[in-house]
């Protein structure tokens, strides 16, 4: 199975990251889709672990074909 990612259209904070500031999520990254959730996406950026809410994922982010 290939890879799914998601191609970050627009510079945002991820609301997981905002106690810890591990990630920011910025217009041109590419985020590896690794398991997806009811209230969102679980990816890696550069390797990091990073959840995205899925109204993040829906207003930020487009699924790369």
């Amino acid at each position: 199975m290939t890879e799914r990612k998601l191609e970050v259209l627009k510079d945002f904070f991820p609301k997981s990251a905002e106690r810890s500031f591990h990630v920011t999520c910025q217009a041109g990254d590419i985020l590896v889709i690794e398991q997806e959730h009811d209230h969102g996406t679980m990816c890696r950026k550069n390797g990091v672990i990073c959840f995205l809410l899925e109204e993040e994922v829906y207003r930020y982010c487009r699924e790369l074909k």
